[in-house]
């Protein structure tokens, strides 16, 4: 686990169970419904960023989102967010290197063990910048989007 992200209690086996639960049933709710993930970073004039990500389930006339089963936090320098090493990773093309590296390596695996999402790199969502907590763009990003190296 990436420094910084917050695990405490999120990988317990009663976790993982509920998780999924929750996760199935919206799915068998929601005919036809996918994943999404929210991806929020807020900016701190601390010159940290924290990132976080919360799931949506949606179909063609409905969305729910997840906010009970959050996924890990991370944060990590203003520097290493947007100059950070994300070689290799596959990454929406539209977000910087700590977006990038949050994806690879906390909510895919999460999304794989919590939810039994088997190819998390191919779910849509958008990245929220926020600004101390001030909302200031969002960037959405799809399967289109990612390197396929």
């Amino acid at each position: 686990m990436p420094e910084g992200a917050v695990m405490a209690g999120l990988d317990s086996t009663e976790t993982r169970a509920a998780c999924r639960a929750a996760f199935q049933e919206l799915m068998d709710t929601m005919p036809g419904a996918t994943a999404w993930f929210a991806v929020d970073s807020d900016e701190g004039s601390n010159g940290m960023v924290e990132l976080s990500c919360v799931m949506r389930v949606l179909d063609d006339e409905d969305s729910t989102w997840m906010y009970d089963y959050p996924f890990p936090t991370l944060k990590m320098p203003r520097e290493q967010f947007y100059h950070g090493e994300d070689a290799g990773l596959e990454h929406p093309a539209c977000c910087p290197p700590g977006v990038r590296a949050y994806l690879a390596q906390v909510v895919h695996p999460f999304a794989r063990s919590h939810f039994g999402i088997q190819n998390p790199a191919e779910v849509d969502g958008a990245w929220y910048i926020r600004v101390n907590g001030e909302l200031v763009n969002q960037a959405d990003f799809d399967t289109e989007d990612f390197d396929a190296d």
